[in-house]
């Protein structure tokens, strides 16, 4: 079998792969449904910025936000111009892989691994926390947190076992609930933006400083990266 040929059951390879992801399964709206649900907009607008405003003192986290985007567009430009070159679903261990090595690709994935494991625990637990809240809350129900939080696992799994793109529909569904509901909070936060104003202090240099910028700009940089 050659680098370029099809396999048995049609899956085509790449540079001696046997198995890779088959071509036209996820097409270019899925993956970007994907990819934007990564980000969790809604996560970030009521976890995120309240964290970083009330915890860190950090009032210039906007200004932040325009930095990070900037620089994420340039970086944009070099991903898009190598993925014309990488015909690899390894994401970044293949471009890394290409770029600086085959060492340097699978220490890349060792640590994004973990940190997205370690990620995913703590997601559960969070998701687990709220949802009890919420039903003792407004329903009356006292229903510990693991049980939610073990049944997102559950549901997690079973998306894993089905097809992906069936994984981006239900993706894109719930990034769809989230810009509504991030739409609505921010028409009723401009609606009635409290006794002093809206204002656009904010987006002041002067607003960066602090201990705890460093902190800041990592929690910026987990509201893109997702």
């Amino acid at each position: 079998m050659t680098a370029e040929s099809p396999s048995p059951e049609g899956i085509r390879t790449y540079k001696g792969e046997e198995r890779a992801l088959r071509a036209d399964r996820l097409g270019t709206t899925g993956l970007l449904l994907s990819v934007l649900a990564a980000s969790a907009p809604l996560m970030v607008v009521a976890g995120v910025m309240p964290t970083t405003f009330g915890v860190m003192g950090i009032t210039g986290q906007p200004l932040l936000f325009v930095i990070l985007g900037v620089v994420l567009a340039l970086f944009s430009l070099g991903y898009a111009e190598m993925s014309r070159h990488v015909h690899n679903a390894g994401a970044f261990y293949a471009y890394i892989s290409r770029g600086l090595g085959g060492t340097a690709g699978a220490g890349a994935s060792l640590v994004a691994l973990v940190a997205y494991s370690a990620m995913q625990v703590g997601i559960y637990g969070i998701f687990g926390f709220e949802v009890s809240v919420i039903c003792s809350t407004y329903l009356g129900l006292d229903i510990a947190w693991w049980v939610f939080a073990l049944a997102s696992v559950a549901a997690v799994a079973v998306l894993a076992w089905l097809k992906i793109d069936l994984n981006a529909r239900v993706l894109g569904v719930l990034l769809l609930i989230e810009c509504v509901l991030v739409v609505i909070f921010d028409v009723a936060a401009i609606a009635e933006p409290g006794p002093e104003g809206l204002s656009l202090h904010a987006f002041n240099p002067e607003t960066l400083t602090g201990a705890g910028l460093g902190t800041a700009l990592c929690f910026c940089i987990a509201a893109f990266v997702g």
